[in-house]
This record gives C-alpha cells, sequence and structure tokens, in this order.
C-alpha cells in the first residue's frame, strides 16, 4: 500500500497475462467497532507485456467439398493474444506448399481454400503458417485441410433400348449422350459394364461407350449394366444405367431339300422353314450341284428348271432375313431331270404266213437315249400283247392267218414313262 487509499501492483519482467489484487475493506470508524461491516475486493488487473509474447493458435480443421467455390477462413478466429484477447493485430504469411488436391490463397487475415473437382473423399492436407507478432517475433503454426463428400446431386443415365442388335455382332451405345452431369465443366466416365443376362455375351466399355456383343447363337433381350463415375472419382457417388439390346440373328439352317417330282429338265423341291430368329424370312436360295446355279424362292417349295437332262443334280438350300442368309442346308438325295423320248411314227408292216414284221425309225429323244421298244400287238396273239426289243424291227410270230393286227411301238429311255407311238395297220392280214 502507498497509503491508505492507494495500492501498488508490480508484476515481474518476464510475465504478461491477467492477474488480480484482493484487500478486505470496512466501514469501521474506530479499532474493535462491533457493527462495522467488512467486504473482500478483487480488483482484476491484465499485465501487458513488456517484451514480444507469441500468441496462442488453436486452428479446427478446414472442411472442404470437392469442385466447390473455396471457404473463406478468418485466421483472426484461431489466434488469441497471451491474455485472451481477439488476435487483430497479427500477420500471416504462408510458409509451405499447397497439398496436392487443393488450392489455397491467403488474403490478409483470410484463408480461401477449395479443393479441386478430382480430390478424393478423405483426402487430408495440412498447410504451414508463420504468425508474425510484436517487432519480430515469428510464431510457426499450421493448418489442417480435409475433403469431405460432394453435396452435389449425383448424375443421371439414360436406359437405352437397341432394337436391332445381331448375335455375334458388335453393338456401340453411346450411353453418356443425354446424361445430367452435377459438374458441366468436367466429363462423366463409364467405368464398368457387364452383361445381367447369363450366357448372353460381352461387355465393355470404350470411352463414353458400351460396346456389347451377343454370344453367336444368342436371340433375344440382352441386358447389360454399366457404372459411371463424375469427375470427383467417389465410388459412393457411382450410378448405373443399363442397356438393353434386342438380338437377332440369321435363320437356322433348313432341312436338306426333298425331291418332289422329276420332269423334262426340271426338278421340283420342298423343304421345312427353318428358325426365323427374330426376323421374319423373306427368301429362300436354292444351289444347284454341280453347277452352282441359284435360284430365288419365296416359300418352302421351290421348282427349278433350265437342268441338263439325264445328269444326276444335288440341291441345298439357305434361308433369308433382314440379318443375313443362313447356312447351307445339307444336300438333296440325287434327283436326274429326264424327258421321254418323242412318239414312234406308226411302224412299217410286212407279213408272211402267220407272221408279220414291223420295222420303225428311231425317235428323237430329248433325255436320255433311247434303250429299248415296246411293241404292242391287237389282238393279242397266243405269245402275248407286248413284246421288249432294242432293234427297230421285230417279227411277230404264231399270229393266225386272215385277222388284221394292229402294232403300235413306244420307245423308251431313262425317263419314268415311255414316250407315245401311232399304230401301225398291215396292207395285208398273214
Amino acid at each position: 500500500m502507498r497509503d491508505a487509499t492507494t495500492l501498488v501492483f508490480r508484476a515481474p519482467r518476464s510475465y504478461a497475462g491477467p492477474a488480480s489484487i484482493s484487500v478486505e475493506v470496512t466501514d469501521a470508524t474506530a479499532t474493535g467497532d462491533a457493527g462495522a461491516r467488512r467486504a473482500v475486493l478483487t480488483l482484476p488487473i491484465t499485465v501487458l507485456a513488456v517484451e514480444d509474447h507469441p500468441p496462442t493458435f488453436v486452428p479446427s480443421t478446414i472442411d472442404v467439398a470437392p469442385g466447390e467455390d473455396p471457404v473463406a477462413v478468418p485466421l483472426t478466429a484461431f489466434t488469441s493474444d497471451p491474455v485472451g484477447g481477439a488476435g487483430d493485430g497479427y500477420g500471416y504469411t504462408l510458409t509451405s506448399a499447397v497439398p496436392q488436391g487443393f488450392t489455397a490463397v491467403l488474403d490478409g487475415s483470410v484463408l480461401k481454400v477449395a479443393a479441386l473437382p478430382t480430390a478424393a473423399r478423405g483426402t487430408f492436407g495440412s498447410l504451414g503458417l508463420a504468425i508474425r507478432y510484436g517487432v519480430a517475433g515469428t510464431l510457426d503454426a499450421r493448418v489442417e485441410l480435409r475433403v469431405t463428400a460432394s453435396t452435389r446431386p449425383l448424375a443421371r443415365v439414360v436406359e437405352r433400348t437397341v432394337p436391332d442388335g445381331v448375335e455375334d455382332r458388335v453393338t456401340t451405345v453411346p450411353v453418356l449422350d443425354g446424361a445430367y452431369n452435377p459438374f458441366p465443366g468436367s466429363p462423366l466416365r463409364v467405368v464398368d459394364a457387364v452383361v445381367e443376362t447369363p450366357g448372353a455375351g460381352t461387355a465393355s466399355v470404350s470411352g463414353s461407350e458400351v460396346a456389347v456383343r451377343p454370344a453367336a447363337g444368342f436371340v433375344g433381350a440382352m441386358v447389360a449394366r454399366f457404372t459411371v463415375r463424375d469427375v470427383t472419382g467417389d465410388a459412393a457417388r457411382e450410378v448405373t444405367g443399363r442397356v438393353t439390346v434386342i438380338v437377332r440373328g440369321r435363320p437356322g439352317t433348313p432341312t436338306a431339300p426333298r425331291v418332289v417330282e422329276v420332269r423334262d429338265r426340271t426338278v421340283v423341291l420342298a423343304w421345312d422353314a427353318p428358325v426365323a430368329n427374330g426376323e421374319p424370312i423373306t427368301a429362300y436360295r436354292v444351289t444347284t450341284h454341280p453347277g452352282g446355279a441359284v435360284r430365288e424362292c419365296a416359300g418352302t417349295t421351290c421348282t427349278v428348271d433350265g437342268l441338263v437332262n439325264d445328269t444326276e443334280h444335288t440341291f441345298t438350300v439357305a434361308a433369308r432375313n433382314a440379318v443375313d442368309w443362313s447356312p447351307e442346308s445339307a444336300p438333296s438325295a440325287p434327283a436326274r431331270p429326264d424327258a421321254r423320248p418323242e412318239a414312234v411314227t406308226a411302224p412299217t408292216l410286212t407279213t408272211d404266213d402267220r407272221q408279220l414284221t414291223a420295222t420303225w425309225a428311231a425317235p428323237v429323244s430329248p433325255g436320255s437315249p433311247v434303250d429299248r421298244y415296246t411293241v404292242e400287238v391287237s389282238p393279242a396273239p397266243p405269245a402275248g400283247a407286248s413284246l421288249a426289243t432294242t432293234a427297230t424291227t421285230t417279227t411277230l410270230r404264231g399270229l393266225t392267218n386272215g385277222v388284221e393286227y394292229v402294232v403300235r411301238v413306244r420307245a423308251h429311255n431313262r425317263a419314268p414313262e415311255p414316250g407315245s407311238g401311232a399304230p401301225g395297220r398291215p396292207s395285208a392280214c398273214p
């Protein structure tokens, strides 16, 4: 105490901060005054530093979402002077490189921090600072940075249906066309594609497209699921979509053609329709062997003409739809077109005792060569109404004298039916 009304407080030179003086006071007028009142008064004191003292820096972790505008953080909010006051009188400087995945700019005492769009959620970084205080004091400090999940909406993709897929043929689908991108300045990315339809084929990623290849022999709806990420690369923000490919195939293999009829230079064929595999059959193609001549037919019956008589031919058939031609069928049984010989002109007849001799000219055969003749006699003699010969003359014996006989000759070749013949009459009876 300096005097009855003055107190003197003297702090150590090295101390700065809060302090106080507590004194007892009374209103007594004399020593031993029983009615006097007493109280303890505490006088708060702030001790200012004679020397420079560093501030206290207690930062919080700065959380930033990828691709968003910078977050402005006043560093003074983390700083307090030695006596607990606000840290408004300090200077700040960045002393380290900005951590990968972040951007940071110091504007006076305000730190502006952002995360790059590609920064992964959970990425941490540390930024070094120097805090200037007093005349020449410097305090090293650090601020922790952290990337949090983006708050933007998820991407959205369009479900796709491809109506004209083909078995064993790649269909490429631009699955990002029409998609919603929450980060318009940075492209979406297709990261995976899998086939959901068992045994249907394969799917793969090709840039912003999905390439779907149905398996050979697969026909029907093939579903592939694809996965898309936005620029953050955050797996939790992945979205999926589906591509449905309606797979068609070329027709199945027809059955081997059946030979229905054989005619002059002509064969009539028939077969069973194969499986259409998703597209109607529009035509059939019949191939002749040997030679390879091709004839298209609308249905499962076809007449093939212009063939070479007396030559064996086999035939194969293929079916066509909007996709392609089917494989060729197995060959038909051999078929040999032929034409029966032309009619034998009326034979010349000469008579003798109980016999007559018939002679005729060999007819023209448009098909196979004539190899025999049938000679028919009416009325029938005891030896029979007909006889066969390979010559162009024959003698009929055992006839009855005085009876007029009519003779007709028919030529044969390899055709099923013989040619016709004109009847010949004798100039006299035997």
